[in-house]
């Protein structure tokens, strides 16, 4: 009896994931989920998700459901997203195609990122990446370029934080990068002391860490792409992120984004003026109804005084 409801909960949670286009195994792919393909955009909206691809992937790529989901909480009419052009080529297909994919990627998506935001300087911009998509998101940001199995990837400069469109982005998260280095601290889960296919050089985590509040790195233990040296390895624990993980995705991104809100609204020189006249005018008002008190109760006092019969 016990063995029967195990199995039959083991279809069960089968069942589910296959429904989902995010999963391990699943015959539902994102850019076939009519929800998730309706807020594909590249109009200027308030929050603008640039989405980097796996591997072999049609954009977006297992990111879809997730992306979904962050548009639901900031909502779906001031919320879209864009896939990142570039080919998204194996390294089983040439020696050289893992890193001029790689390469286009990087080179793309700054373009599109500065494009982005010069067109639609309000957007508040929010990046993420999946495997080769996250090596390439954290390329953008922190500067990229190496060798990698065997081809070498042409070098890339990092995105400045202090001016746009590094100054728009709000918040990035990457599952899985080729390229990383473990034990920085916006990485998370049981594989982030470890190094990836690629470690990145320390010129290229200086760049990344400008970016260490808004960015966050998730990697597997056993993850055999992003932590190299874990055991033992499955490539199950490169395919589950969504699965295991994206209701906390959502929700830091979410509270991210709205730490970014209260930040730019504090620096705002409107919000400056504004709360200088109030607390003008409430001085003002304290002034005014002290010197009334005080006016009020000096002339209470006055006929409060003894005075001489005739005295008015």
């Amino acid at each position: 009896m016990r063995l029967t409801l195990i199995l039959a909960i083991f279809s069960a949670s089968l069942v589910l994931s296959q429904d989902r286009c995010d999963a391990a195994k699943t015959v539902i792919k994102c850019h076939n989920v009519t929800e998730i393909m309706a807020l594909e955009s590249s109009e200027c909206q308030p929050y603008h998700i640039f989405i980097a691809r796996g591997t072999d992937e049609k954009s977006p790529g297992r990111q879809g459901n997730v992306t979904r989901l962050i548009c639901d909480k900031l909502g779906r009419e001031r919320c879209g997203w864009e896939g990142l052009d570039f080919p998204a080529k194996s390294r089983f297909v040439g020696q050289k195609a893992w890193c001029e994919s790689a390469e286009i990627g990087v080179k793309n998506g700054q373009t599109q990122l500065h494009t982005y935001a010069a067109r639609c300087p309000e957007s508040k911009l929010i990046l993420l990446g999946y495997s080769q998509g996250a090596s390439i998101v954290q390329d953008m940001l922190g500067g990229g370029g190496g060798h990698f199995w065997k081809c070498d990837q042409a070098s890339n400069r990092a995105l400045d934080r202090q001016v746009s469109p590094g100054s728009n982005i709000v918040a990035a998260v990457t599952f899985g990068s080729v390229a990383r280095s473990g034990g920085q601290p916006y990485a998370v889960k049981e594989g982030r002391e470890f190094n990836g296919t690629r470690t990145r050089t320390p010129e290229q985590v200086r760049g990344l860490n400008q970016y260490a509040s808004q960015l966050r790195d998730y990697c597997n233990f056993g993850d055999p792409i992003c932590a190299r040296e874990s055991q033992p390895q499955s490539l199950q624990n490169h395919l589950t992120y969504f699965e295991l993980y994206s209701e906390e995705i959502v929700s830091w991104v979410v509270k991210t984004v709205r730490k970014s809100e209260y930040r730019s609204l504090l620096s705002s020189p409107y919000w400056l003026i504004g709360a200088t006249l109030f607390f003008v005018a409430l001085s003002w008002s304290v002034l005014y109804f002290y010197s009334s008190f005080r006016r009020s109760f000096s002339r209470g006092a006055y006929y409060l005084l003894p005075r001489e019969e005739g005295t008015p």
